[in-house]
């Protein structure tokens, strides 16, 4: 488990230390603009697929009529 902060007497290496943690995390859950952007590209794909399908349902439903 993670300490929050270590008790340091120099503010900014405290900072430094607190950048450098949020940098990792931030890097390891890939919040980057780049994974980012892929994940909302995936997402606008995955919606059209959707709405691809409906098409085709309401299509073969007038089909088979």
């Amino acid at each position: 488990m993670y300490n929050i902060l270590s008790v340091k007497n120099n503010p900014a290496d405290t900072a430094l230390e607190i950048a450098q943690r949020v940098k990792a995390r931030r890097l390891e859950l890939n919040l980057t603009q780049e994974g980012i952007a892929l994940r909302k590209e995936a997402g606008t794909i995955a919606e059209a697929s959707l709405k691809i399908n409906k098409v085709f349902e309401t299509a073969q439903l007038a089909a088979d009529q």
